[in-house]
């Protein structure tokens, strides 16, 4: 766990910020991705009013973030020069996207030309998780008669949307609380009493512009459009 605490800081770290767009994240969601030998997590930072989020997966492969912007959500990456910049890694954006890559400039993980292959029915059953109520759903793909379905519990009452980071063509919106038993919601909670509880007895000294970073959505779109036009001649 201190791994992550010093990755996620090391994203966070305080520079001299340029002209662009700058967030401030003050909450965290964290859900276990469970497999047979490990598991994987996927922490959701996110602005105080839930609008914009960096979507961090942590796996023993290596450390993966998602930027999420309006309805846009971006691959990307920051250089050890500019830590709370974020850029669009392009081949990062090529390798998610798979044969959509090939009919679109447009580098958006949550594209419209994607489609929604996903259909959710309600069970009509409810489930205690975390001490919050949520709806179990079924969900099957469309275009796979042989799908047998997978159970979503959903809060859709709440203000907190992270159906985008588990299932971004999934018509659904609410604070999920698990994808079968393999994806299990852990904690929502301030990011900062999050990095202190994560770092046990260790100290961590956090100050508010920790939790601040940039992104040039204009400029970064231009320069993934530019290499994109190159790649495609």
């Amino acid at each position: 766990m201190k791994k992550s605490i010093s990755f996620i800081l090391i994203i966070l770290t305080s520079f001299t910020f340029a002209q662009m767009q700058s967030y401030k994240f003050e909450n965290v969601i964290q859900y276990r991705i469970k497999s047979d030998f490990y598991s994987d997590f996927l922490d959701i930072l996110s602005t105080k009013d839930y609008e914009t989020h960096l979507m961090i997966t942590r796996t023993p492969m290596g450390n993966f973030a998602s930027l999420k912007v309006n309805d846009n959500m971006y691959s990307v990456y920051s250089e050890e020069k500019n830590p709370k910049v974020f850029k669009i890694d392009f081949e990062g954006t090529k390798d998610l996207l798979g044969n959509t890559f090939l009919v679109t400039d447009n580098p958006s993980l949550t594209n419209s030309i994607i489609g929604n292959k996903y259909v959710a029915n309600r069970t009509g059953q409810k489930e205690t998780i975390l001490n919050q109520k949520c709806e179990v759903f079924n969900i099957f793909r469309k275009d796979n008669n042989n799908d047998d379905g997978t159970e979503i519990c959903i809060d859709t009452n709440s203000n907190i949307n992270t159906v985008p980071f588990i299932n971004s063509e999934l018509n659904l919106k609410g604070l999920i609380y698990r994808v079968g038993h393999n994806i299990v919601l852990e904690n929502v909670e301030t990011l900062q009493n999050w990095i202190k509880k994560s770092a046990g007895e260790e100290e961590v000294n956090i100050s508010p512009n920790d939790f601040i970073y940039q992104f040039d959505e204009k400029t970064e779109l231009e320069e993934y459009r530019n290499e994109y036009k190159k790649q495609k001649q």
